[in-house]
């Protein structure tokens, strides 16, 4: 029998962790956590229980995407489970600028400390930093998950999961290249759940190298995010009851007992991951840049700063804004239409 995450609380809710241990499944759980905005609310370790108390009191409500608002819901849920809501919340971290995203929160019990980072949120400017790592390393959120986790290791943990989902899987390895040996030997798992790779030189850099062992990953059947740049650890592949772009919701994953339901890529995941290659390795990483700058600042000065409001624009309606713009030179705007077209083709 299978089911999603959700049926997977309720069936375990009343169990403890000496009971039934902490596995992946739980490892996915506690990195959605990080999607949720605990300003205000985890000042001082917390409770999952009081937390989700004073989340409804301060949270301000706001339209935003489906995945977001399950998050939210998950809290809940959490919080009316025996297995999760004396869990500590810690160290909760949001920082969103010009240059990039983050978050991160720390969860913690007798049995283990899971370090959580948060994936791309609902604005624009965590899309842009997305793109930037296909040049570019470290980006703004990889500096920060850098130092959050220094900090975030204390003394007393012995064993410490790290996970992230999206890009912040791609955090979560990020976070221990700097690691000093006493804190990465404390570490047992590193958890991506279809989050991106890097660029060559940090894949076969010493950093990577020395930490592969503990990664673990995790991709839908159809990913379109984890099998971007390279990642040469061999992951799970999990089956998803949603189809294409949409599997990257995690919500919708299966699992039964401690464990995903597994399945393989598919055809649609493999031919868009060459097309992407394909196209990352024809232009140079100052084309990349240039492609990367130029649509962020027309989709800004059109006023579009949130993601919600990016996905209800026709990407014709993007072409035309492009070729609109009198700044860009014809081979600036070749190059940019021709990768909107690569990413349009594959998604529809």
């Amino acid at each position: 029998m299978s089911y999603n995450i959700i049926k997977y609380i309720e069936i375990n809710k009343s169990k403890d962790w000496q009971e039934f241990p902490f596995n992946e499944i739980d490892a996915l759980i506690f990195s959605l956590l990080s999607y949720i905005d605990f300003t205000n609310i985890v000042k001082k370790p917390i409770t999952i229980k009081k937390a989700h108390e004073l989340y409804k009191q301060h949270a301000p409500v706001k339209k935003t995407l489906n995945f977001f608002k399950e998050c939210v819901s998950l809290l809940e849920i959490l919080a009316n489970s025996y297995r999760y809501q004396n869990l500590l919340l810690k160290n909760f971290l949001k920082s969103n600028n010009d240059e990039g995203q983050f978050a991160a929160i720390t969860i913690k019990n007798r049995q283990f400390t899971f370090i959580s980072f948060e994936g791309t949120d609902n604005n624009l400017v965590g899309w842009e930093e997305d793109l930037k790592l296909s040049y570019q390393y470290p980006v703004f959120a990889q500096k920060m998950a850098q130092k959050y986790l220094n900090k975030a290791i204390n003394l007393t943990d012995t064993k410490i999961y790290i996970g992230g989902h999206s890009k912040g899987g791609n955090l979560a390895i990020a976070a221990t290249f700097n690691l000093n040996l006493i804190n990465r030997f404390k570490i047992k798992s590193i958890y991506n759940f279809d989050g991106p790779g890097f660029l060559e030189e940090e894949i076969n850099s010493i950093y990577f190298k020395r930490i592969s062992k503990k990664i673990k990953n995790y991709f839908p059947e159809e990913s379109i995010v984890g099998i971007l740049l390279n990642n040469p650890v061999t992951p799970v592949i999990v089956k998803s009851t949603n189809k294409k772009i949409m599997q990257h919701d995690p919500f919708y994953w299966l699992c039964t007992d401690s464990y995903f339901i597994t399945g393989e890529l598919t055809k649609f995941s493999l031919v868009f991951k060459s097309k992407i290659n394909n196209l990352l390795t024809k232009y140079s990483n100052e084309q990349k840049e240039l492609f990367i700058n130029t649509i962020f600042k027309i989709l800004y000065n059109s006023g579009y700063k949130e993601t919600n409001e990016l996905l209800q624009i026709k990407i014709k309606n993007i072409y035309h804004l492009i070729r609109e713009s009198i700044k860009l030179s014809k081979e600036e705007k070749e190059i940019i239409i021709t990768a909107l077209k690569v990413l349009k083709e594959k998604t529809d």
